[in-house]
C-alpha cells in the first residue's frame, strides 16, 4: 500500500510514550509506545485482543502465517488470563531499541499465579503426540515470551514479535 506502520497507526489514539525496561533479558528499550489497553473480562474480549494482535501484525508487514500464530498465542494466553484469573488487562506496545522494532503485548491478571512455570515443558513430554498446547503453544508460536508469576499475586505474560526491516514508526505520527 505504501504507508508505513506510523501511517496506519494513526488510528490508534492515545499512544503514550513510556519509559520502562524491556522484557528481553540485557537489553535497555529506548522508547515504548503502548498503542492499546482493554480490560479482559469477557469471552468477546478473547477474540477482541486476538483481532487487534493480528491487525497490528498485519500493518507491522509479518508474513500470514506469523499473523495468524500471533493472534492465535495472544488468544490462548487472554483465554487463560479470564478462565485462571476470572480476568485481566492486555496492553498492546511497539517496543523501539536501537532502531529495532518490535510487537509486544503484555496480558496482566491478579489470579492465583502460576506455581511452576515450567508446567508447559513437561505437560508436552507426557503427551503421546508431543505437541504443545495452551502456553506451551503459545511460547513456540511468537519470537519472544516471557512468564513472571507468583503465586497468589497473578502473572504477566508477554508475546514479541519483530518488527520487519524497513517499517519503522515516527515519533510525529503518534
Amino acid at each position: 500500500t505504501g504507508l508505513t506502520l506510523a501511517d496506519n497507526l494513526i488510528q490508534w489514539k492515545g499512544a503514550q510514550h513510556v519509559p520502562r525496561r524491556d522484557y528481553f533479558p540485557g537489553n535497555e528499550a529506548t522508547m515504548n509506545r503502548q498503542l492499546a489497553k482493554f480490560e479482559i473480562a469477557y469471552s468477546r474480549e478473547v477474540s477482541r485482543s486476538a483481532q487487534r494482535a493480528r491487525l497490528l501484525a498485519t500493518l507491522a508487514g509479518l508474513s500470514s502465517r506469523q499473523r495468524m500464530s500471533f493472534g492465535q498465542a495472544v488468544a490462548e494466553i487472554t483465554k487463560n488470563a479470564l478462565s485462571h484469573a476470572g480476568g485481566g488487562v492486555v496492553e498492546f506496545w511497539i517496543v523501539d531499541r536501537e532502531g529495532t522494532q518490535l510487537i509486544e503485548i503484555v496480558v496482566r491478571d491478579q489470579g492465583p499465579g502460576i506455581e511452576d512455570v515450567d508446567f508447559p515443558d513437561r505437560e508436552i513430554a507426557a503427551k503421546p503426540s508431543g505437541r504443545p498446547s495452551g502456553i506451551a503453544r503459545s511460547r513456540d508460536s511468537v519470537e519472544r515470551f516471557s512468564i513472571d508469576s507468583t503465586p497468589n499475586q497473578g502473572t504477566v505474560v508477554r508475546l514479541g514479535q519483530s518488527v520487519p526491516g524497513g517499517v519503522l514508526l515516527s515519533e510525529d505520527v503518534l
